[in-house]
């Protein structure tokens, strides 16, 4: 139950940052995987977007794609939780 709420959560918060033209675009392969490289020094932008903006669920989801990029999956998924409870907040607000 708990993973179906975090996908649930998840893909509602994606649509809304693809509505604002904000979902991070990564070199992929021709078999759609991010290329950890690339995707590795792109990294260092989304980290310091969430260093100025810690409140901004934005800036963790951006982060969570990131990770998951990179191929750190644990440390995306825990970026995205983050971002999760972040704007549950703002809209309690």
């Amino acid at each position: 139950m708990a993973e179906w709420r975090f996908g649930a959560a998840s893909s509602r918060l994606r649509a809304l940052l693809e509505e604002q033209g904000l979902v991070p675009e990564f070199p992929r392969t021709i078999g759609g995987r991010a290329l950890r490289e690339e995707a590795t020094q792109l990294f260092p932008g989304f980290q310091a977007e969430v260093e100025a903006a810690e409140e901004d669920w934005k800036a963790w989801f951006r982060l969570g794609l990131a990770y998951d990029a990179c191929g750190d999956r644990r440390r995306g998924r825990w970026a995205i939780r983050r971002a999760i409870s972040l704007e549950k907040s703002d809209r309690r607000s």
